[in-house]
């Protein structure tokens, strides 16, 4: 099993450390982030997710058996009068887990703490409905 919490500035380097090459960066976050990453490259998204307007949470995923952080996942485009959002951002850390469906997870996750009804994964330019 897994739970989310809020990524906080303590959570950067780990997610730093998950960014093995310059084309893994780019499939996984475009053009937000330049390689190698910096601290104050993710420090400036997490301080812009933190406003109240800010339509992106951020979040890291631990495993709840050994509480380790093994994830990383942003809820981006929130729309709260459709009640969806689009599963931006999303790293399984753990290499060992990959196979696990964490994404599924974090998504079912997502729905319950937001209340959105529905969430789409943007992955690697195409958009795949998550139910």
């Amino acid at each position: 099993m897994i739970y989310l919490e809020k990524f906080t500035f303590d959570d950067i380097e780990c997610l730093i450390g998950w960014v093995p090459s310059s084309r893994f960066l780019f499939q996984w976050a475009g053009y937000t982030f330049s390689f190698p990453p910096s601290y104050s490259e993710f420090e400036q998204h997490l301080t812009s997710s933190m406003s109240e307007s800010a339509d992106i949470k951020i979040f890291k995923v631990v495993d709840s058996i050994s509480n380790r952080t093994v994830g990383h996942v942003e809820i981006a485009r929130i729309d709260m009068v459709n009640r969806c959002a689009t599963l931006a951002r999303v790293i399984v850390g753990d290499s060992s887990l990959q196979r696990i469906p964490i994404k599924r997870a974090t998504d079912r996750k997502i729905k319950t703490i937001t209340g959105l009804h529905s969430s789409t994964l943007f992955c690697g330019g195409f958009e795949i409905k998550v139910l």
